[in-house]
């Protein structure tokens, strides 16, 4: 055992290398566990059609480069299904256009996912605000009372297209 002992010596004699010591396994675990989860993701987003094939590292995001990104969403959506899956530069995104589908995911189980306000969101914020769509927690909880007592389950069940938004501009 010379060599655990040599190890333990040097690691009490030195203690910057047991802190760095410590901190590249703490890093590595880290990413093991992330590397592990997007793994795990890609898996359940392979059952979901995407539109077309993505370009390496852009994905989807020179398809979606215009003034109009939500109109190449809903193209897509009309050639793929309600739900679709794309990539924008490493971002993966689950694009919903089903109204059951979206009265799940915002109303009836909506603990279950959570919004990525700060990338996904933010290009449609002008056609959103701050409203039930895009918070959370706390403040989604009081809007979303309001907005029950007034107008119980309001979102469409009839599977007929919504309007497209032709003329928005952020």
């Amino acid at each position: 055992m010379p060599f655990h002992n040599d190890l333990a010596s040097t690691l009490v004699e030195q203690p910057l290398i047991a802190v760095g010591l410590v901190f590249t396994i703490a890093v590595a675990v880290m990413l093991l566990r992330s590397f592990l989860a997007a793994k795990r993701m890609d898996s359940i987003l392979a059952l979901i059609p995407q539109p077309c094939q993505p370009i390496p590292v852009l994905g989807h995001a020179l398809k979606l480069v215009g003034a109009e990104p939500w109109n190449v969403m809903a193209r897509w959506c009309e050639e793929a299904g309600n739900m679709i899956t794309f990539n924008v530069a490493g971002q993966r995104v689950v694009y919903v256009n089903d109204p059951k589908l979206i009265k799940r995911v915002l109303l009836t189980n909506q603990r279950n996912y959570c919004k990525d306000i700060g990338t996904s969101y933010k290009h449609f914020m002008c056609l959103l605000g701050s409203g039930l769509v895009t918070s959370e927690g706390d403040k989604w909880k009081k809007g979303r009372l309001l907005h029950s007592r007034a107008h119980p389950s309001t979102l469409p069940t009839n599977p007929s297209p919504w309007p497209r938004i032709e003329a928005c501009r952020c």
